[in-house]
């Protein structure tokens, strides 16, 4: 009997599997790193070296804050994101997108503001085409 020729499964499509709990997910992303790293730098990760490194560098150091940004605006879009949730992103460099997350209260707020403030940017704008 032939072999199923079913479609195999990214690294990315592993980690993000439904039903997992937050921190699973985060133990696995972690794992898929320290892979990605050996590969790239010839050995194994070590405490103190970036999880997240820059791919385009050749000794290992964090990936850099600018690129981080604008590749999760970009996932965000390709995503469909609501835009006030980007512009919100932009503001504060949070990503709060469920009301369980626990965070401070005053990040909480920012996060808030930056929304309430994408709406009344969105009026005003509305107001001047009319």
């Amino acid at each position: 009997m032939p072999k199923s020729r079913g479609h195999k499964r990214s690294k990315q499509q592993k980690i993000w599997q439904e039903g997992l709990s937050p921190n699973e997910i985060v133990r696995r992303a972690q794992l898929w790193q320290q892979e990605a790293f050996k590969e790239k730098f010839g050995r194994e990760w070590q405490p103190g070296d970036p999880i997240f490194f820059d791919p385009d560098s050749d000794v290992p150091k964090p990936y850099p804050i600018d690129k981080m940004r604008r590749m999760v605006i970009e996932v965000m879009q390709m995503a469909k994101t609501p835009p006030e949730f980007i512009y919100a992103f932009m503001k504060t460099d949070m990503l709060l997108l469920v009301e369980e997350v626990e965070v401070p209260a005053d990040r909480r707020k920012e996060w808030n503001d930056a929304i309430a403030e994408y709406f009344a940017l969105e009026r005003k704008a509305k107001a001047q085409r009319s």
